[in-house]
């Protein structure tokens, strides 16, 4: 049985800061080798109310391969709808070049319709632009 970090930070600004919540959730990743946890997993969503403080899973995954030098990286859902996808395949080769190679990519259509309406982007292209996007990164 292998154990690791999830984080989805669905708090809101007045529960916990994202200084607070980031900060926590480093300190918790400076302790995963020692531990024997054998990844750390976060999102990519907008807006506090689901996961908003996580809108480049990329960010956080880079400081916490700093943190530990055997760990996996795992990006829960990188959203290429929301995103250029060769700009994505760049930031995910330097996570992977910058963890020595610990990177582990899931990507995922999206679904929220307030992501979908902020970003300006009908919620019926989803499925294409999902596809398009994986195939292209």
């Amino acid at each position: 049985m292998e154990f690791g970090l999830n984080f989805f930070p669905s708090c809101a600004p007045d529960e916990k800061s994202a200084q607070a919540y980031w900060a926590d959730a480093l300190h918790l990743c400076g302790l995963m080798d020692e531990l024997g946890y054998t990844h750390v997993r976060t999102v990519e969503h907008y807006f506090h109310a689901y996961g908003g403080y996580s809108p480049n899973p990329v960010v956080f995954l880079a400081a916490a391969a700093q943190r530990s030098k055997k760990a996996r990286m795992v990006t829960g859902a990188v959203l290429p709808v929301f995103n250029n996808p060769l700009k994505v395949a760049g930031e995910l080769g330097m996570l992977d070049a910058i963890s020595g190679g610990r990177l582990e990519i899931g990507f995922a259509r999206a679904f929220l319709p307030n992501e979908f309406e902020t970003f300006e982007i009908d919620i019926e292209e989803s499925r294409a632009r999902y596809e398009e996007g994986v195939e292209q990164i």
